[in-house]
């Protein structure tokens, strides 16, 4: 799967709104994400979704690792982050394919055919940014979430990639 977002400028008391032309607009393309929710908080955020897949509380979430997502159907199903094209040669590709702007996702040959047909939903409750501390050659990590810690959805494309040893591998 890949993340489909937007250039997003930061507003007032740490909103963000979908700001691709304002001037001095930030783009924030998540690398790392958590979620800590339970089936049943997100059966009751998501209610019409069933969530029968066995997966484990997580607050580090990062790109090549299985993540909870809907794509249609009764339930929930693990994808793996890294969206592979069904036409690539190998899987390398998902290393430069975890995040998809939304300004462009419908051009782009990597995530035409999904934006297409595959979309997904991708279930998270934050997601972490990285911010330069003045003085220090380390980054800090900033966690965003919804207030009271809720469960959200974010956009996806998924596909179907069939490896060497014909195993079908969803990302």
């Amino acid at each position: 799967w890949v993340w489909v977002s937007s250039a997003l400028q930061t507003c007032s008391k740490r909103r963000f709104l979908a700001c691709s032309e304002a001037p001095g607009s930030v783009t924030y393309m998540c690398g790392r994400f958590l979620l800590r929710a339970t089936p049943q908080s997100l059966s009751a955020t998501f209610p019409g979704i069933q969530f029968q897949v066995p997966w484990q509380a997580r607050v580090n979430i990062a790109p090549s690792q299985s993540v909870l997502a809907y794509t249609g159907g009764p339930s929930g199903e693990l994808l793996r982050w890294g969206l592979i094209p069904s036409w690539a040669r190998d899987e390398k590709i998902a290393y430069k394919t975890i995040n998809a702007r939304c300004e462009t996702v419908h051009e782009l040959p990597s995530y035409r055919g999904a934006f297409k047909q595959r979309r997904a939903v991708i279930f998270a409750d934050g997601f972490l940014e990285w911010r330069v501390v003045p003085g220090q050659k380390t980054k800090q990590p900033v966690l965003f979430t919804q207030p009271g810690g809720a469960p959200f959805a974010i956009a996806g494309l998924w596909e179907s990639w069939v490896d060497a040893d014909r195993q079908v591998i969803k990302t």
